[in-house]
């Protein structure tokens, strides 16, 4: 599910290449054009490898957990209740580094992890499916966890993984911020980003479709937002470029007592940076 980022007034030259190599094709062989589509947006752009000894934290546990033919790899500190961070498309754990000392403070154990085809673990493609499988293999291997932190594109990992695994139970509290809603939407910015005409897009969305066996539409974290009881903090930007703000308000308006949190200023992944934030998540996980 690879984003492809541009600026409104110059487009860079290889996106522009990309456009005009899918406007031509997507026209004259629309079937070519969407396998092709296809691989690009299963394809994350990998981040750089956490370091985390660069940001004066205290040494981790690593554990790689058995993933398919490779490993997913985490990073562990401290001990108490567990809090899983989970990453976004083309995220990696590190984004997460300044919770770990606030959290270890709190008296957590944190765990951070970079999914499957990210950071430092294996894997070249991935979707959906396959992310919200290794999540289910890391806290099989590892323990479920007390509360989980999820940005962008983890907040369906994880609400998938609990659709698809409810034989995991007992995760107490929810931090969903800048939460993905729709993947239809990631789809859609997707097919205009690369200029991907119509035919060619609408067999896109079939290799899609045929590839996880169900509806598009079935992978919003709203479906099942419905059915979640725990105690969850919503938090986005009003600012935020690449998902919008009211993902956050549609889904607190199915999910029971739910709370939310907006902010100004502070974007898509800045928004992880912010000592507000950081202090915000870690009050509601203290919280009885």
């Amino acid at each position: 599910m690879a984003t492809v980022a541009h600026k409104s007034k110059s487009l860079p030259l290889a996106l522009r290449g990309i456009q005009i190599f899918f406007g031509i094709a997507g026209r004259l062989l629309p079937d070519l054009a969407a396998r092709i589509a296809f691989r690009l947006f299963m394809t994350p752009k990998r981040s750089a490898s956490a370091r985390f000894d660069k940001y004066t934290l205290p040494p981790s546990q690593i554990v790689d957990v058995p993933f398919q033919e490779g490993f997913i790899r985490t990073y562990s500190w401290g001990e108490g209740p567990t809090v899983f961070c989970i990453h976004g498309w083309e995220g990696s754990s590190r984004q997460f580094y300044k919770f770990v000392q606030p959290l270890l403070d709190a008296g957590c154990r944190v765990t951070l992890m970079d999914s499957h085809a990210h950071g430092d673990s294996s894997g070249t493609q991935s979707n959906f499916i396959q992310t919200s499988d290794a999540l289910y293999e890391v806290i099989r291997q590892l323990g479920v966890p007390y509360a989980v932190i999820a940005h962008s594109f983890g907040t369906g990992v994880i609400t998938l993984m609990l659709e698809r695994y409810p034989t995991i139970i007992g995760i107490e509290k929810f931090v969903l911020i800048a939460p993905v809603n729709h993947l239809q939407d990631m789809i859609d910015t997707f097919s205009q980003a690369i200029n991907l005409p119509a035919r060619a897009r609408a067999a896109f969305e079939r290799l899609l479709v045929n590839l996880v066996d169900r509806s598009i539409e079935s992978f919003d974290v709203e479906n099942t937002a419905r059915s979640r009881t725990e105690p969850v903090l919503l938090i986005h930007d009003r600012d935020d470029p690449a998902v919008p703000y009211t993902n956050a308000q549609t889904i607190a308006s199915v999910w029971q007592g739910a709370e939310v949190m907006l902010t100004t200023g502070l974007g898509h992944n800045r928004i992880l940076m912010s000592e507000q934030i950081i202090t915000s998540v870690c009050e509601f996980l203290r919280d009885a």
